[in-house]
């Protein structure tokens, strides 16, 4: 498996020496930074803006939402997510960015679903596929047979579909 860089927490960015060179480097790299909003305002007294969550966004540095311990800060990740939806006025396709961007970097083996990330560009097996729909070219079933992240991310994809088609569903009836 390869190596991965992950920052945890990564709150005291503005105490580096250079954090716009920084920041640039990061997002050259595609260093992952985990928000760990509960432990962050609990622990270390970092909110609002004052914590440097959107400083990472719009420098374009890969960032996941994440909880310390669910047990011991009373929070889970749903929580996490709807702290960052109402703190920091992410719409829907920030959070989906956000849960892509935590399976892109998570513990699986194999590679990802996503050639580029960032623009929404698939892998050249899966190119012609329609992300998480029911129907799988060849090359696309061997490339998920054979990658359990792309697996992951696929399982992902179709989620949004069913939860996409079901609400237009019901937002058009209303």
């Amino acid at each position: 498996m390869a190596m991965r860089a992950e920052i945890g927490h990564g709150v005291d960015l503005t105490l580096e020496d250079d954090p716009s060179g920084l920041l640039a480097e990061m997002a050259k790299r595609k260093v992952l930074v985990e928000i760990l909003f509960n432990s962050n305002a609990e622990t270390l007294g970092v909110t609002g803006a004052q914590h440097p969550f959107m400083t990472y966004r719009y420098a374009d540095v890969p960032v996941a939402l994440g909880t310390d311990d669910e047990g011991v800060s009373r929070s889970n990740m749903t929580a996490q997510f709807q702290h960052a939806a109402s703190d920091y006025h992410l719409r829907y396709p920030d959070l989906k960015q956000l849960a892509r961007q935590s399976l892109e970097y998570a513990f699986l083996p194999g590679k990802g679903l996503w050639a580029r990330l960032s623009t929404g560009q698939p892998v050249t097996a899966c190119a012609g596929d329609r992300l998480g729909g029911d129907s799988i070219s060849q090359s696309c079933s061997t490339y998920l047979e054979a990658n359990e992240r792309a697996r992951e991310q696929w399982r992902l994809e179709s989620a949004y579909i069913g939860f996409e088609s079901g609400y237009l569903r019901h937002t058009q009836r209303t």
